[in-house]
C-alpha cells in the first residue's frame, strides 16, 4: 500500500450466515474505551486501549517491539448519542423481567480514539478511527514499522468481527437494509472511491 488517497469499491455482498453474531453492533458512542487486540503473523500481537490512539505490538515474551501513537482531539458523545444509549440500555434491560438493576451504565463524555483493530496479510495494521463529527468513517492502515500509509474511508461500519483483508480485498461483516451480510470491497489505491 503507498501512502495517498485509498478508497473501497464494493465488489461482492452476500448474506451472512452466522446470523445470530452478525447482529451485535458496535457503537462507539455507547462503550468506553476497551482493549482491542489481534494477532500478528509474524508473531505476537498488536494491541491498543482506545482510551488513547496508542497501539503497542509485543512478542510472546513480552517485550514491546512497536509502538504506534496518533495524536488526536477527543471527540464528544453528544447529548442525543449519550440519551440514545440510555434509552437502549433501558429497553434491553426492561425485555427480561426483573433484570433492570439498580443503577444505569455511566456513558463516557468522549468516545474511545479508536475502534477495534487487524493485522493483514501483508503485516500491515488497521484501525477503526473513532470519526469526529465532520470526519467520515474510516480506517487507518500502517506498515508493519508503524508509519501511516494512509486513511481508507469504509461505507459501513464494523460488526464485531474484524474485517478480513488479503491483498486488493476487504471482506466486511455488516448489516444492509436490516439484513446481515459479508461485504467484499477492491482496495482502490491512489485515489478516494466515491
Amino acid at each position: 500500500m503507498t501512502a495517498g488517497p485509498v478508497g473501497l469499491r464494493c465488489n461482492a455482498i452476500w448474506r451472512c450466515v452466522l446470523s445470530s453474531l452478525c447482529g451485535v453492533r458496535a457503537d462507539a458512542a455507547v462503550r468506553a474505551a476497551a482493549p482491542w487486540w489481534a494477532a500478528h503473523p509474524d508473531g505476537g500481537i498488536v494491541v491498543g486501549v482506545g482510551h488513547a490512539y496508542r497501539l503497542h505490538r509485543i512478542d510472546f515474551r513480552g517485550d514491546t517491539l512497536l509502538t504506534i501513537e496518533v495524536d488526536r482531539a477527543p471527540v464528544p458523545v453528544a447529548a442525543a448519542e449519550r440519551d440514545s444509549a440510555i434509552a437502549a440500555f433501558r429497553e434491553l434491560a426492561g425485555r427480561v423481567p426483573g433484570a433492570m438493576p439498580d443503577r444505569e451504565p455511566r456513558v463516557p463524555s468522549t468516545k474511545p480514539a479508536h475502534g477495534m483493530l487487524f493485522v493483514d496479510d501483508r503485516s500491515h495494521i488497521w484501525v477503526w478511527r473513532t470519526p469526529a463529527r465532520s470526519e467520515p468513517p474510516a480506517w487507518d492502515a500502517f506498515d508493519d514499522a508503524g508509519r501511516l500509509l494512509g486513511q481508507v474511508a469504509s461505507p459501513v461500519a464494523p460488526t464485531f468481527i474484524p474485517p478480513s483483508v488479503r491483498g486488493d480485498l476487504m471482506a466486511v461483516v455488516t448489516r444492509v437494509d436490516d439484513v446481515p451480510v459479508v461485504v467484499v470491497y477492491d482496495i482502490v489505491r491512489g485515489r478516494s472511491a466515491e
